[in-house]
């Protein structure tokens, strides 16, 4: 037996056909009458006695006739494009009246501007000639050859059609009724190397059964051979294809379906063809069957009627390029085929006849589960509603209606829709379910139920969420494909599918685990275009205020326990989709939030909002995602938490202050990944000019909170899950997280990302600047700003990475790494001091440092290699030059026992700053360098050398 491997493209591919007349299908290309009005192609005559006439004509009014004396004259017609035309036909229709022996009519078509030319004789050369169109006339004689047609070569590009008469008397009549010019327009496949040993053995398609041996040849064309298979729309086209293979090869070997869906003769490549891969194990001059299942789907979009349907064997050896047209002088063969495609089941309607599994096909009226083309009915009054359980395939749909009363439960699990939903009943998305809704699909304006959605937040009721909603009442855009809503919290969050929250208002700040769940709306703020780091622009919203589609806001929990404590809420409403835009001003923040019910690509949204894109915005490309390491008061100044960072180079925890003892352990800090989860807010800014802040149905997939690449801020510890993540591709670029303590800071990280569509300068989207500076802190010095992410193009040796570090007193620092991702284990890092000159490993230990109070920004570097070693030269140099303070004298005092050329003394305080230099007179054993108007502490004396450089510390009183 082969090996199958089911490959399920759809993508264009025509295949073509050899040495074969193609009858069915063909249509017009051009053609002439002779009416009032003529009507065709168009045409010329050689003598003034050619003319319209209606003497005889039996399939239309007018024929053209020849009349009277002619030893040679004809018709011209015009030329006639046929490349994108095979088996192509041309066929006259004629008549004649008294002509005999030797009077001729003569068919010429010339090809390609005359290159060549056939030449046909269809009337003369014997007595009682006279016809009309088929019936014998009064000679008792007729011509079976009318009307006449002749077959064009496939290789031609263009013919031009002449009819000539020639030896025509007095009194004899030709007349020409129409002439017509058909072809196939499906190409015809040419190129193929055609063995009896490898070739298509069996068709078993629906009602379609052929069995076939090895010598048909390359192509055959079984169109009109066979009843249409009919299949229905939003069904499948299901059965087998069996093939005969050589054992010659053990390579890959294509078995292509196409289908014409929109019946315009071209099969398309992204959405007509369905590729099987059938490997062959090598086993020469043993020939195996192999039989392949086939099952395709039929769109919601493909046309009623008739069309082609063409399977193709292709050896697919090296990968050589084919295409429907040319196989390249590939091995294979060809089969041509027709389908009915019916609307007999338009609608799959649910019956729940068997159980509530939406994947069963026994539950469906059209007996399969829907596909992303199928039309969907969902209606009340079954006995089971369907549910997509967490280890089944997603659901798909195209158009989708929920009758009222009727439901659609998603657990851990998502439903895409293609087309129009219809929401009159409710779609519960239960745990990790999600709702997606294509680029194009919209929400029917009419609907009158809704959708719930589960999301997690943290129960403590000191602790801050930044929120959003999937859903809300009102809606904004008069745009029918935009479905934006805004509400107020009170209408549409719940304690379960059907019990409201309830909300405390006034000065209760406490809420409360219920049932039914209470919360104080007091916490309740959004942060709505507004002057970025201004505290006092946060608007009060409360319960009752309005929140816009997008727009985030903030809300404390419900008890007293660890911010790690889950509260689970339902939010229930009408799912927003398709365009959502809210308006920031020049430098303004906006607490922005996923507006889905689903989860949206971070990188997505960010580019999507990219200011070089058409229809971008001007945002600073970094997204900021708060959170609350513990709670235990409502005073301001004793709230603990933080900004994490999502960039295009990746994201970042936030940072932690050594404020008690928080987080205790630093795990518990999240770091947000690619997808943004349901509901989960996000501050983003922008730049002096403002502009729109844009999401889009092209940014929403399915991803768990579960997976890596989504993590919601205070998210439950959802389990491992078996359905497909979309989308979620692991990321393999190389990155570098350094850790930074100090007295007043437990933990800070910097993110090194190296991506290839970044620069050593500031690259927007990719470099996060910080958004908070702790007292203690670490940050990349990058174009006189701080960023706590960075993105470069390489990781080469001779890179030095500036960081700058802020004090508050003296202390120790420490720098390490907390994590190398995607890096090779022999990448060594160094932190690089300036100041001494000397760099430190850190790969397998920390950096360690005694700084004094202060802003160091040119003094520290991230580095690949180490500095160089002493050689001889430096090591007598550093032996043979001697430097002292005499603060009684406040001179640097150097003794040059070895009598090296100096060429300067530099002076630089503790934080690399500098603050004198000597390059004169420096000549001598002894010199004498006076220091003035320094304030007391370390210093480090640098001296320049022809041979090398020293650097010596000293203190200053």
């Amino acid at each position: 037996m082969g090996y199958v491997k089911y490959v399920f493209k759809r993508v264009l591919f025509i295949i073509f056909f050899i040495n074969v007349v193609l009858t069915y299908g063909q249509i017009t290309i051009a053609s002439q009458n002779f009416d009032n009005p003529k009507s065709g192609l168009g045409y010329s005559v050689s003598n003034s006695n050619i003319k319209v006439s209606n003497i005889t004509s039996e399939s239309s009014p007018n024929s053209l006739m020849f009349e009277g004396k002619m030893s040679y004259n004809y018709v011209t017609f015009n030329e006639v494009d046929i490349s994108s035309y095979s088996n192509v036909t041309v066929t006259l229709s004629f008549a004649s009246i008294k002509v005999k022996s030797g009077e001729n009519l003569y068919l010429e078509v010339i090809y390609d501007g005359g290159n060549r030319s056939w030449l046909d004789l269809i009337a003369g050369n014997n007595n009682n000639q006279d016809v009309n169109w088929g019936t014998p006339d009064g000679d008792g004689s007729t011509v079976n050859s009318n009307p006449y047609t002749l077959k064009v070569p496939n290789d031609v590009n263009k013919i031009q059609v002449r009819v000539i008469v020639s030896n025509l008397n007095n009194n004899r009549y030709f007349f020409i009724d129409n002439l017509l010019i058909e072809g196939d327009p499906y190409c015809t496949p040419s190129d193929i190397n055609d063995y009896n040993t490898f070739f298509i053995s069996d068709v078993s398609l629906g009602s379609l059964h052929n069995p076939t041996s090895g010598t048909t040849g390359s192509y055959t064309n079984f169109s009109e051979d066979f009843l249409p298979v009919d299949v229905n729309v939003g069904g499948s086209l299901n059965g087998t294809i069996s093939v005969n293979l050589d054992g010659h090869n053990n390579d890959v070997n294509h078995l292509v379906v196409w289908i014409d869906f929109n019946q315009n003769f071209v099969f398309d490549e992204f959405d007509e063809k369905y590729v099987y891969e059938i490997i062959d194990p090598k086993v020469p001059d043993i020939i195996k069957t192999v039989k392949v299942p086939v099952s395709i789907p039929i769109p919601a979009s493909a046309l009623i009627g008739n069309t082609r349907m063409r399977i193709g064997l292709v050896d697919f050896k090296n990968g050589k390029p084919y295409n429907a047209c040319d196989f390249n002088y590939r091995s294979g063969e060809v089969e041509d085929y027709t389908i009915n495609i019916t609307n007999g089941c338009s609608i799959n309607t649910w019956t729940g006849v068997v159980s509530a599994d939406w994947n069963t096909d026994a539950n469906w009226s059209c007996g399969g589960v829907p596909t992303i083309t199928t039309n969907v009915l969902i209606p009340a009054g079954v006995t089971n509603y369907p549910e997509i359980a967490s280890t089944d395939a997603g659901g798909l749909a195209n158009d989708i209606e929920i009758e009222n009363g009727a439901t659609l439960t998603v657990f851990d699990n998502s439903i895409e829709i293609d087309g129009t939903l219809l929401l009159n009943g409710f779609m519960h998305l239960d745990g990790e379910g999600q709702l997606i809704q294509n680029r194009e699909s919209i929400l029917d304006a009419s609907s009158l139920g809704g959708i719930t959605q589960s999301q997690q937040g943290t129960a403590n009721l000191y602790s801050y969420n930044y929120w959003g909603s999937p859903v809300g009442t009102t809606k904004l855009s008069t745009n029918a494909s935009v479905s934006d809503y805004s509400y107020s919290l009170s209408d549409i969050l719940y304690s379960d599918l059907t019990t409201k929250v309830t909300f405390l208002g006034g000065n209760n700040y406490n809420g409360s685990v219920g049932p039914p769940i209470v919360i104080s709306d007091y916490w309740i703020w959004k942060f709505a275009n507004k002057p970025a780091g201004v505290y006092s622009e946060w608007q009060h919203v409360r319960s009752k205020g309005e929140i816009k589609a997008g727009e985030g806001f903030t809300m404390k929990g419900t008890t007293t326990g660890d911010v790690s404590t889950i509260q689970n809420y339902v939010f229930r409403g009408l799912p927003n989709n398709g365009a959502v835009s809210l308006t920031v001003s020049g430098g303004n923040e906006y607490l922005v939030a996923n507006p889905y019910p689903s989860a949206i690509d971070g990188y997505q949204f960010i580019n999507d909002n990219k200011p070089t894109n058409p229809e971008g915005s001007l945002l600073t490309g970094t997204l900021y995602f708060w959170q609350q390491f513990k709670g235990t008061s409502h005073n301001l100044a004793d709230y603990e938490g933080g900004y994490a960072t999502l960039t295009l180079a990746g994201g970042l925890p936030a940072a932690v202050a050594s404020i008690g003892d928080l987080p205790d352990d630093l795990s518990e800090l999240k770091t947000p990944g690619q997808y943004i989860p349901v509901a989960q807010g996000f501050f983003t800014s922008s730049d002096t000019d403002g502009g729109k802040i844009k999401f889009n149905n092209g940014q929403r997939y399915f991803v768990p909170q579960s997976s890596e690449s989504s993590i919601f801020i205070e998210s439950k510890n959802s389990k491992s899950k078996t359905s497909s993540v979309a989308k979620a591709q692991k990321d393999v670029r190389p990155k570098f997280r350094l850790g930074f303590k100090a007295p007043q800071i437990k933990h800070r990280q910097l993110l090194l990302t190296i991506d290839e569509n970044t620069t050593d300068a500031v690259d927007w989207g990719y470099d996060g600047e910080m958004n908070g500076m702790l007292v203690d802190d670490m940050y990349w010095a990058l174009d006189n700003k701080k960023y706590v992410i960075q993105g470069l193009p390489d990781a080469n040796i001779d890179r030095e990475i500036p960081l700058g570090i802020k004090m508050s007193k003296t202390g120790l620092a420490t720098i390490q790494i907390d994590a190398l991702e995607n890096v090779d284990e022999s990448v060594e890092l160094f932190i690089k001091d300036a100041l001494v000159g000397k760099t430190y490993k850190i790969n397998n230990q920390p950096f360690e440092i005694e700084l004094a109070a202060g802003t160091y920004t040119d003094r520290f570097s991230l580095v690949f290699a180490p500095q160089e070693t002493l050689d001889l030269e430096d090591e007598i140099l550093k032996n043979g030059v001697l430097v002292f303070m005499n603060n009684t004298a406040g001179e640097i005092q150097i003794k040059n026992t070895i009598q090296a050329e100096l060429l300067s003394v530099n002076l630089y305080n503790s934080l690399g700053q500098l603050q004198n230099t000597w390059d004169k007179n420096l000549q001598g054993q002894n010199l004498n360098l006076p220091v003035s108007n320094v304030a007391a502490g370390m210093y480090l004396v640098q001296i320049k050398a022809a041979t090398g450089i020293i650097a010596k510390k000293v203190i200053i009183e």
